[in-house]
């Protein structure tokens, strides 16, 4: 039995929900396992990764440069409810610090009605070194900034440069309050979908004859910008071993190992730390301990 079919089988002798797996490895047949209908299903975090992409060809397109300070692309009426004193310090960030999740301090989720106002109304240090804390709110900005620096809805920029070259149909997503596309999470696709992404990374950026995504953006979105326990962070993209990862939660992966080739792309419902772990144990095994 051949290694691909041993990792199946493993996942299925560990009764783990997996919705389904796909294998890249250049050179060869693409290699694929549904456990359950192939589907979209929530992708969670990755929905990031995609924006990361999305935020690349803007920039090389010339809309902004990601030490730019976000505040440039944000309404101006967003800084009403802050103080002065915040206000001042907030103008001083970057997008790249909000690509890098390295804004201390600032909540995990939104919450309310008037996500504008709840922004604006946070206790957050702005003039605090920079430090990893994982928040939806740094995406949603990015996402916010993206749409107003291109100046067209962001799903359909999007749709434009990335989806459209993937040839992919638009994927089901979350909006904010006020229509716009989330950013942070809420999309689904299936496997397939997702492993592209993941593929087009492996592939500099390249998609049959058109390059997406351009290579230098590639280099520094899945560098390590910021260390954290993970193994470090880059823009909306995770370190992981020699490799990166496009992560959601629950097991939502798409794992690159450029030294290797290969692309291992999974949609999960692994909402137990106990599942979870088994199935990242059984992930590198197959990736990484090959004899």
């Amino acid at each position: 039995m051949e290694e691909f079919e041993l990792f199946v089988e493993k996942i299925k002798e560990a009764d783990l929900r997996v919705h389904g797996i796909y294998l890249y490895k250049k050179g060869c047949e693409p290699k694929e396992y549904f456990f359950e209908k192939n589907a979209r299903y929530p992708i969670y975090s990755a929905t990031k990764s995609f924006l990361s992409a999305a935020v690349g060809i803007a920039v090389k397109e010339g809309y902004f440069h990601v030490q730019d300070p976000i505040y440039k692309y944000l309404e101006s009426g967003f800084f009403d409810g802050m103080t002065n004193k915040r206000k001042k310090a907030f103008q001083k960030l970057s997008i790249e610090r909000f690509l890098t999740m390295s804004v201390p301090n600032l909540p995990f989720r939104l919450q309310g009605d008037d996500w504008y106002s709840y922004i604006e109304n946070l206790d957050a240090d702005y003039e605090a070194a920079p430090d990893f804390c994982y928040s939806n709110i740094c995406a949603y900005l990015v996402g916010v900034a993206t749409e107003n620096a291109v100046k067209k809805p962001l799903m359909q920029y999007m749709k434009d440069k990335l989806f459209d070259p993937l040839e992919m149909e638009i994927p089901n997503y979350m909006k904010d309050p006020y229509g716009h596309f989330y950013g942070a999470s809420g999309m689904r696709l299936q496997v397939k979908e997702l492993s592209k992404l993941g593929i087009l990374y492996l592939q500099n950026g390249r998609f049959k004859n058109t390059q997406v995504i351009p290579v230098d953006w590639i280099k520094e979105s899945s560098s390590g910008k910021i260390k954290n326990r993970e193994g470090g962070y880059g823009y909306f993209i995770w370190r992981y071993h020699s490799g990166y990862r496009i992560s959601g939660k629950w097991g939502q992966r798409s794992i690159v190992v450029p030294e290797k080739d290969i692309v291992l792309t999974y949609l999960s419902d692994l909402q137990e730390n106990e599942q979870s772990d088994k199935m990242d144990v059984m992930v590198k095994e197959f990736l990484f301990c090959k004899t």
